[in-house]
Protein backbone atom coordinates (compact mmCIF):
# COMPACT_ATOMS: atom_id res chain seq x y z
CA UNK A 1 0.00 0.00 0.00
CA UNK A 2 2.83 2.37 0.85
CA UNK A 3 4.48 1.71 -2.50
CA UNK A 4 1.23 2.48 -4.29
CA UNK A 5 0.75 5.69 -2.33
CA UNK A 6 4.27 6.87 -3.19
CA UNK A 7 3.65 6.06 -6.83
CA UNK A 8 0.43 8.06 -6.83
CA UNK A 9 2.10 10.92 -5.01
CA UNK A 10 4.97 11.21 -7.47
CA UNK A 11 3.15 10.61 -10.73
CA UNK A 12 0.08 11.96 -12.46
CA UNK A 13 -2.70 10.21 -14.34
CA UNK A 14 -1.49 11.67 -17.63
CA UNK A 15 0.07 8.38 -18.74
CA UNK A 16 -3.37 6.77 -18.65
CA UNK A 17 -5.11 9.59 -20.48
CA UNK A 18 -5.95 8.83 -24.09
CA UNK A 19 -7.54 11.78 -25.78
CA UNK A 20 -7.83 13.06 -29.35
CA UNK A 21 -6.86 16.71 -28.92
CA UNK A 22 -8.16 17.79 -32.32
CA UNK A 23 -7.17 21.01 -34.06
CA UNK A 24 -6.47 24.16 -32.09
CA UNK A 25 -8.51 26.26 -34.52
CA UNK A 26 -11.53 23.93 -34.61
CA UNK A 27 -14.91 25.34 -33.56
CA UNK A 28 -16.43 24.57 -30.20
CA UNK A 29 -18.78 21.70 -30.98
CA UNK A 30 -20.73 21.25 -27.75
CA UNK A 31 -23.00 23.91 -26.32
CA UNK A 32 -25.09 22.87 -23.32
CA UNK A 33 -26.45 23.73 -19.92
CA UNK A 34 -24.59 22.43 -16.89
CA UNK A 35 -26.69 19.98 -14.89
CA UNK A 36 -25.40 21.30 -11.58
CA UNK A 37 -22.53 23.12 -9.91
CA UNK A 38 -19.24 23.75 -11.73
CA UNK A 39 -15.95 24.50 -9.97
CA UNK A 40 -13.32 26.14 -12.18
CA UNK A 41 -9.95 25.23 -10.75
CA UNK A 42 -6.29 26.08 -11.37
CA UNK A 43 -3.29 24.19 -9.97
CA UNK A 44 -0.13 26.26 -9.75
CA UNK A 45 3.02 24.25 -9.18
CA UNK A 46 6.56 24.02 -10.49
CA UNK A 47 7.42 26.56 -13.17
CA UNK A 48 3.84 27.45 -14.14
CA UNK A 49 3.53 31.16 -14.98
CA UNK A 50 1.07 33.32 -13.02
CA UNK A 51 -2.29 32.81 -14.80
CA UNK A 52 -3.06 36.53 -15.00
CA UNK A 53 -4.62 36.49 -18.48
CA UNK A 54 -6.77 33.44 -17.71
CA UNK A 55 -8.10 34.85 -14.45
CA UNK A 56 -8.79 38.23 -16.05
CA UNK A 57 -11.06 36.58 -18.62
CA UNK A 58 -12.96 34.90 -15.79
CA UNK A 59 -13.18 38.11 -13.76
CA UNK A 60 -14.55 40.09 -16.71
CA UNK A 61 -17.52 37.75 -16.72
CA UNK A 62 -18.02 37.67 -12.96
CA UNK A 63 -16.69 34.11 -12.65
CA UNK A 64 -14.38 33.25 -9.78
CA UNK A 65 -11.91 30.38 -9.91
CA UNK A 66 -10.42 28.25 -7.15
CA UNK A 67 -6.65 28.84 -7.39
CA UNK A 68 -4.59 26.12 -5.71
CA UNK A 69 -0.94 27.05 -5.22
CA UNK A 70 1.85 24.87 -3.93
CA UNK A 71 4.07 26.26 -1.20
CA UNK A 72 7.09 26.68 -3.49
CA UNK A 73 5.00 28.40 -6.19
CA UNK A 74 3.40 30.74 -3.66
CA UNK A 75 6.76 31.70 -2.21
CA UNK A 76 7.94 32.81 -5.66
CA UNK A 77 4.72 34.54 -6.79
CA UNK A 78 3.25 35.96 -3.61
CA UNK A 79 2.28 39.35 -5.06
CA UNK A 80 0.43 37.73 -7.97
CA UNK A 81 -1.37 35.35 -5.62
CA UNK A 82 -2.48 38.27 -3.45
CA UNK A 83 -3.87 40.09 -6.52
CA UNK A 84 -5.86 37.04 -7.53
CA UNK A 85 -7.44 36.92 -4.09
CA UNK A 86 -8.26 40.64 -4.21
CA UNK A 87 -10.03 40.04 -7.55
CA UNK A 88 -12.42 37.63 -5.85
CA UNK A 89 -10.81 34.30 -6.75
CA UNK A 90 -10.50 31.78 -3.94
CA UNK A 91 -6.92 30.99 -2.94
CA UNK A 92 -6.32 27.42 -1.82
CA UNK A 93 -3.33 25.25 -1.10
CA UNK A 94 -2.09 22.50 -3.40
CA UNK A 95 -0.33 19.83 -1.33
CA UNK A 96 2.72 18.88 -3.39
CA UNK A 97 3.53 15.60 -1.66
CA UNK A 98 7.14 15.39 -2.79
CA UNK A 99 8.12 18.77 -1.38
CA UNK A 100 5.72 18.97 1.59
CA UNK A 101 6.13 15.44 2.93
CA UNK A 102 9.49 14.75 1.26
CA UNK A 103 8.10 11.61 -0.38
CA UNK A 104 10.45 9.43 -2.36
CA UNK A 105 10.79 5.78 -3.27
CA UNK A 106 13.73 5.51 -0.86
CA UNK A 107 11.50 5.95 2.21
CA UNK A 108 11.24 2.66 4.06
CA UNK A 109 8.06 3.52 5.97
CA UNK A 110 5.10 5.76 5.14
CA UNK A 111 4.68 9.12 6.88
CA UNK A 112 2.74 8.86 10.11
CA UNK A 113 -0.06 11.20 11.17
CA UNK A 114 2.40 13.63 12.73
CA UNK A 115 4.40 13.87 9.51
CA UNK A 116 1.26 14.59 7.51
CA UNK A 117 0.11 17.26 9.95
CA UNK A 118 3.53 18.91 10.13
CA UNK A 119 4.12 18.92 6.37
CA UNK A 120 0.65 20.18 5.44
CA UNK A 121 0.62 22.81 8.19
CA UNK A 122 3.92 24.27 7.02
CA UNK A 123 2.83 24.24 3.36
CA UNK A 124 -0.44 25.99 4.16
CA UNK A 125 1.36 28.58 6.28
CA UNK A 126 3.62 29.43 3.34
CA UNK A 127 0.65 29.91 0.98
CA UNK A 128 -1.27 31.95 3.55
CA UNK A 129 1.67 34.23 4.14
CA UNK A 130 2.15 34.81 0.41
CA UNK A 131 -1.54 35.36 -0.38
CA UNK A 132 -2.35 37.35 2.75
CA UNK A 133 -5.55 35.38 3.32
CA UNK A 134 -6.75 32.40 5.35
CA UNK A 135 -6.67 29.11 3.47
CA UNK A 136 -9.65 26.76 3.87
CA UNK A 137 -9.41 24.66 0.69
CA UNK A 138 -6.79 22.06 -0.14
CA UNK A 139 -6.11 20.13 -3.34
CA UNK A 140 -4.14 16.89 -3.23
CA UNK A 141 -3.14 14.29 -5.80
CA UNK A 142 -4.22 11.30 -3.73
CA UNK A 143 -6.10 11.02 -0.46
CA UNK A 144 -5.22 8.06 1.80
CA UNK A 145 -7.23 7.80 5.01
CA UNK A 146 -4.41 9.11 7.19
CA UNK A 147 -4.07 12.23 5.02
CA UNK A 148 -7.82 12.77 5.17
CA UNK A 149 -7.74 12.73 8.96
CA UNK A 150 -4.73 15.05 9.08
CA UNK A 151 -6.43 17.54 6.75
CA UNK A 152 -9.59 17.43 8.84
CA UNK A 153 -7.59 17.99 12.00
CA UNK A 154 -5.91 21.04 10.47
CA UNK A 155 -9.28 22.73 9.99
CA UNK A 156 -9.59 22.69 6.22
CA UNK A 157 -13.20 22.94 5.08
CA UNK A 158 -12.99 21.62 1.50
CA UNK A 159 -10.78 18.85 0.08
CA UNK A 160 -10.33 18.50 -3.69
CA UNK A 161 -8.63 15.17 -4.46
CA UNK A 162 -7.26 14.72 -7.98
CA UNK A 163 -8.61 11.20 -8.30
CA UNK A 164 -11.22 9.80 -10.67
CA UNK A 165 -14.51 9.65 -8.78
CA UNK A 166 -17.14 8.48 -11.28
CA UNK A 167 -20.40 7.95 -9.40
CA UNK A 168 -18.99 9.45 -6.21
CA UNK A 169 -20.93 11.94 -4.11
CA UNK A 170 -19.50 14.76 -2.01
CA UNK A 171 -19.09 13.61 1.57
CA UNK A 172 -17.75 14.60 4.95
CA UNK A 173 -14.17 13.74 5.70
CA UNK A 174 -13.10 11.12 8.22
CA UNK A 175 -12.17 12.45 11.65
CA UNK A 176 -9.96 11.34 14.50
CA UNK A 177 -12.62 12.31 17.04
CA UNK A 178 -15.96 11.39 15.45
CA UNK A 179 -17.53 9.45 12.62
CA UNK A 180 -17.52 12.40 10.25
CA UNK A 181 -15.55 15.62 10.15
CA UNK A 182 -16.41 19.12 9.01
CA UNK A 183 -14.44 19.15 5.77
CA UNK A 184 -16.29 18.44 2.54
CA UNK A 185 -14.58 16.13 0.06
CA UNK A 186 -15.62 17.02 -3.49
CA UNK A 187 -14.50 14.67 -6.26
CA UNK A 188 -13.72 15.55 -9.86
CA UNK A 189 -17.17 14.71 -11.24
CA UNK A 190 -18.44 12.10 -13.71
CA UNK A 191 -15.42 11.92 -16.02
CA UNK A 192 -15.33 8.46 -17.56
CA UNK A 193 -11.83 8.44 -19.06
CA UNK A 194 -8.35 8.52 -17.59
CA UNK A 195 -7.89 12.26 -18.04
CA UNK A 196 -9.97 13.44 -15.09
CA UNK A 197 -10.75 17.10 -14.43
CA UNK A 198 -7.41 18.39 -15.70
CA UNK A 199 -7.90 19.36 -19.35
CA UNK A 200 -5.77 16.88 -21.33
CA UNK A 201 -4.86 19.59 -23.86
CA UNK A 202 -5.82 23.16 -24.59
CA UNK A 203 -8.06 22.75 -27.63
CA UNK A 204 -11.77 23.08 -28.39
CA UNK A 205 -12.11 19.30 -28.19
CA UNK A 206 -10.90 19.33 -24.57
CA UNK A 207 -13.39 22.05 -23.67
CA UNK A 208 -16.15 20.12 -25.46
CA UNK A 209 -15.27 17.14 -23.25
CA UNK A 210 -15.64 19.29 -20.12
CA UNK A 211 -18.98 20.62 -21.37
CA UNK A 212 -20.32 17.13 -21.99
CA UNK A 213 -19.35 16.01 -18.49
CA UNK A 214 -20.96 19.11 -16.97
CA UNK A 215 -24.32 18.05 -18.41
CA UNK A 216 -24.32 14.71 -16.60
CA UNK A 217 -23.81 15.24 -12.88
CA UNK A 218 -24.73 17.44 -9.91
CA UNK A 219 -21.21 18.85 -9.86
CA UNK A 220 -18.05 18.85 -11.96
CA UNK A 221 -14.58 20.33 -11.59
CA UNK A 222 -12.79 21.79 -14.62
CA UNK A 223 -9.04 22.39 -14.22
CA UNK A 224 -7.72 25.12 -16.53
CA UNK A 225 -4.10 25.64 -17.63
CA UNK A 226 -2.09 28.68 -16.59
CA UNK A 227 -0.65 29.33 -20.07
CA UNK A 228 -1.56 32.93 -21.09
CA UNK A 229 -1.91 31.74 -24.70
CA UNK A 230 -5.02 29.88 -23.58
CA UNK A 231 -6.91 33.08 -22.78
CA UNK A 232 -8.54 33.75 -26.20
CA UNK A 233 -9.97 30.24 -26.46
CA UNK A 234 -11.11 30.36 -22.84
CA UNK A 235 -12.91 33.64 -23.56
CA UNK A 236 -14.72 32.04 -26.48
CA UNK A 237 -15.77 29.03 -24.41
CA UNK A 238 -17.00 31.25 -21.60
CA UNK A 239 -19.06 33.42 -23.94
CA UNK A 240 -20.48 30.65 -26.14
CA UNK A 241 -21.12 28.04 -23.45
CA UNK A 242 -20.68 29.00 -19.79
CA UNK A 243 -22.23 32.48 -19.86
CA UNK A 244 -24.64 31.79 -22.72
CA UNK A 245 -26.14 28.80 -20.90
CA UNK A 246 -25.98 30.39 -17.44
CA UNK A 247 -23.81 27.80 -15.73
CA UNK A 248 -23.68 27.89 -11.93
CA UNK A 249 -19.94 28.38 -11.28
CA UNK A 250 -18.89 28.45 -7.63
CA UNK A 251 -15.61 28.46 -5.80
CA UNK A 252 -14.86 25.30 -3.86
CA UNK A 253 -15.52 26.89 -0.47
CA UNK A 254 -18.92 28.24 -1.55
CA UNK A 255 -19.87 24.89 -3.05
CA UNK A 256 -18.90 23.20 0.21
CA UNK A 257 -20.95 25.62 2.30
CA UNK A 258 -24.01 25.14 0.12
CA UNK A 259 -23.92 21.36 0.26
CA UNK A 260 -26.59 19.56 2.27
CA UNK A 261 -25.68 18.38 5.77
CA UNK A 262 -25.84 14.77 4.61
CA UNK A 263 -23.77 15.65 1.52
CA UNK A 264 -25.92 13.46 -0.66
CA UNK A 265 -25.82 16.20 -3.27
CA UNK A 266 -24.97 19.83 -3.69
CA UNK A 267 -28.10 21.89 -3.22
CA UNK A 268 -27.31 24.50 -5.88
CA UNK A 269 -28.13 23.67 -9.47
CA UNK A 270 -28.93 20.01 -8.94
CA UNK A 271 -30.26 18.28 -12.05
CA UNK A 272 -33.87 18.98 -12.97
CA UNK A 273 -36.26 16.69 -14.74
CA UNK A 274 -35.31 18.15 -18.10
CA UNK A 275 -32.73 16.98 -20.56
CA UNK A 276 -30.10 19.67 -21.26
CA UNK A 277 -30.18 20.93 -24.83
CA UNK A 278 -26.93 19.92 -26.49
CA UNK A 279 -25.61 20.67 -29.93
CA UNK A 280 -22.60 19.68 -31.96
CA UNK A 281 -21.02 21.90 -34.61
CA UNK A 282 -19.27 20.38 -37.65
CA UNK A 283 -17.14 22.51 -39.96
CA UNK A 284 -17.05 22.64 -43.76
CA UNK A 285 -13.82 20.65 -44.16
CA UNK A 286 -15.40 17.70 -42.34
CA UNK A 287 -18.53 17.85 -44.52
CA UNK A 288 -16.36 17.68 -47.65
CA UNK A 289 -14.71 14.51 -46.33
CA UNK A 290 -18.07 13.01 -45.37
CA UNK A 291 -19.61 13.78 -48.78
CA UNK A 292 -16.62 12.28 -50.61
CA UNK A 293 -17.04 8.98 -48.76
CA UNK A 294 -20.83 8.90 -49.25
CA UNK A 295 -20.62 9.67 -52.96
CA UNK A 296 -18.78 6.37 -53.53
CA UNK A 297 -21.00 4.25 -51.29
CA UNK A 298 -23.11 1.33 -52.42
CA UNK A 299 -23.56 0.40 -48.78
CA UNK A 300 -23.56 3.22 -46.24
CA UNK A 301 -20.60 2.98 -43.84
CA UNK A 302 -21.45 3.00 -40.14
CA UNK A 303 -18.60 5.39 -39.41
CA UNK A 304 -17.83 8.55 -41.36
CA UNK A 305 -15.06 11.18 -41.11
CA UNK A 306 -15.21 13.43 -38.08
CA UNK A 307 -16.69 10.64 -35.96
CA UNK A 308 -20.09 11.09 -37.62
CA UNK A 309 -22.64 8.39 -38.35
CA UNK A 310 -25.20 8.27 -41.22
CA UNK A 311 -27.95 9.89 -39.14
CA UNK A 312 -25.73 12.85 -38.29
CA UNK A 313 -24.62 13.09 -41.93
CA UNK A 314 -28.26 13.07 -43.11
CA UNK A 315 -29.19 15.83 -40.66
CA UNK A 316 -26.20 18.00 -41.55
CA UNK A 317 -26.35 17.65 -45.34
CA UNK A 318 -30.10 18.27 -45.35
CA UNK A 319 -29.66 21.58 -43.55
CA UNK A 320 -26.72 22.56 -45.76
CA UNK A 321 -28.64 21.95 -49.00
CA UNK A 322 -31.76 23.59 -47.59
CA UNK A 323 -29.84 26.81 -46.86
CA UNK A 324 -29.77 29.64 -49.37
CA UNK A 325 -26.05 30.06 -48.78
CA UNK A 326 -23.98 27.12 -47.44
CA UNK A 327 -23.05 27.70 -43.78
CA UNK A 328 -19.42 27.33 -42.76
CA UNK A 329 -20.39 25.30 -39.71
CA UNK A 330 -23.49 23.16 -39.19
CA UNK A 331 -24.94 22.61 -35.73
CA UNK A 332 -26.43 19.16 -35.15
CA UNK A 333 -29.31 18.50 -32.82
CA UNK A 334 -31.08 15.29 -31.83
CA UNK A 335 -32.35 12.86 -34.48
CA UNK A 336 -32.89 9.10 -34.55
CA UNK A 337 -32.35 6.57 -37.33
CA UNK A 338 -35.12 5.66 -39.81
CA UNK A 339 -37.92 3.89 -37.95
CA UNK A 340 -37.76 0.99 -40.42
CA UNK A 341 -35.69 -0.08 -43.40
CA UNK A 342 -37.29 0.94 -46.70
CA UNK A 343 -36.90 -1.18 -49.81
CA UNK A 344 -35.32 0.43 -52.84
CA UNK A 345 -37.41 0.97 -55.92
CA UNK A 346 -34.41 1.51 -58.15
CA UNK A 347 -33.09 -2.01 -58.50
CA UNK A 348 -30.29 -1.78 -61.05
CA UNK A 349 -31.70 1.47 -62.49
CA UNK A 350 -29.75 4.70 -62.33
CA UNK A 351 -31.90 7.79 -62.02
CA UNK A 352 -30.70 11.16 -63.30
CA UNK A 353 -31.77 14.00 -61.04
CA UNK A 354 -31.08 17.71 -60.99
CA UNK A 355 -29.35 19.57 -58.17
CA UNK A 356 -32.42 21.82 -57.94
CA UNK A 357 -34.69 18.81 -57.32
CA UNK A 358 -32.43 17.50 -54.56
CA UNK A 359 -32.19 20.91 -52.89
CA UNK A 360 -35.96 21.36 -53.14
CA UNK A 361 -36.49 17.99 -51.41
CA UNK A 362 -34.03 19.00 -48.70
CA UNK A 363 -35.93 22.26 -48.12
CA UNK A 364 -39.18 20.29 -47.92
CA UNK A 365 -38.01 17.90 -45.19
CA UNK A 366 -35.62 20.14 -43.20
CA UNK A 367 -38.25 21.97 -41.07
CA UNK A 368 -39.77 18.70 -39.87
CA UNK A 369 -36.52 16.80 -39.42
CA UNK A 370 -37.14 15.71 -35.83
CA UNK A 371 -37.77 12.34 -34.29
CA UNK A 372 -36.60 9.95 -37.03
CA UNK A 373 -34.88 10.19 -40.41
CA UNK A 374 -37.70 9.76 -42.97
CA UNK A 375 -37.81 6.29 -44.54
CA UNK A 376 -38.62 7.58 -48.05
CA UNK A 377 -38.05 10.97 -49.65
CA UNK A 378 -40.14 12.13 -52.60
CA UNK A 379 -38.46 13.87 -55.56
CA UNK A 380 -41.23 14.70 -58.00
CA UNK A 381 -42.64 11.39 -59.22
CA UNK A 382 -39.79 9.40 -57.77
CA UNK A 383 -39.06 8.19 -54.23
CA UNK A 384 -35.66 7.41 -52.77
CA UNK A 385 -34.80 5.58 -49.60
CA UNK A 386 -33.03 7.57 -46.90
CA UNK A 387 -29.74 5.92 -47.83
CA UNK A 388 -30.17 6.77 -51.51
CA UNK A 389 -31.14 10.35 -50.77
CA UNK A 390 -28.16 10.75 -48.45
CA UNK A 391 -25.84 9.75 -51.29
CA UNK A 392 -27.36 12.16 -53.84
CA UNK A 393 -27.18 14.98 -51.27
CA UNK A 394 -23.46 14.23 -50.99
CA UNK A 395 -23.10 14.44 -54.77
CA UNK A 396 -24.87 17.82 -54.88
CA UNK A 397 -22.70 19.08 -52.01
CA UNK A 398 -19.62 18.12 -54.07
CA UNK A 399 -21.18 19.82 -57.15
CA UNK A 400 -21.34 16.55 -59.07
CA UNK A 401 -24.29 15.27 -61.15
CA UNK A 402 -26.73 13.67 -58.67
CA UNK A 403 -27.31 10.31 -60.34
CA UNK A 404 -29.26 8.10 -57.92
CA UNK A 405 -28.59 4.38 -57.54
CA UNK A 406 -29.54 1.68 -55.07
CA UNK A 407 -27.75 2.05 -51.73
CA UNK A 408 -28.15 -0.38 -48.84
CA UNK A 409 -28.22 0.45 -45.14
CA UNK A 410 -25.12 -0.25 -43.01
CA UNK A 411 -26.84 -3.19 -41.28
CA UNK A 412 -30.36 -3.92 -42.55
CA UNK A 413 -30.89 -6.46 -39.77
CA UNK A 414 -30.07 -4.09 -36.89
CA UNK A 415 -32.90 -2.30 -35.12
CA UNK A 416 -31.67 1.06 -36.41
CA UNK A 417 -30.39 -0.23 -39.72
CA UNK A 418 -26.87 0.57 -38.52
CA UNK A 419 -27.47 4.31 -38.90
CA UNK A 420 -26.78 5.36 -35.33
CA UNK A 421 -28.26 8.37 -33.57
CA UNK A 422 -27.57 12.10 -33.53
CA UNK A 423 -27.59 13.04 -29.87
CA UNK A 424 -26.49 16.60 -30.44
CA UNK A 425 -23.01 16.21 -28.91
Amino acid sequence: MWGLMVLLGLQTAAAECRFDAGARDAPLSTHAQAAGVVIVEMRLTGQAPPPTAILEELSKRGIHATVLASASWASRHGSALARFGEAGHEIGYWAALREDLHLSNSLATPPDLGAWVSGLRQGRKTVQRAAGTKIRTIGISTLPNIAEKAIEGLGFRVILPAERTVGDQPRRSASLHSAAGRARIIGEGPYVDGCGALLPSWTPAALDRATEVATRGPWVRVVLPSDPAAAPLLARWLDEVVVAHKWTVLTASVAGRRSKPTLGRLTVGTPKAVKPAMTRAVDASTWSQVATVLAKAKTLPRDLPGGLNPTEAFLGLTHILASKSPPGTVTLGALRAPSETARTGLGTTRLNLTPEAVRHAAREIAPGLTGHVPNLIALGSHSLTAAEFLRVMALVYLERPPEAQAVTDPDPFASDGGWGESRGF
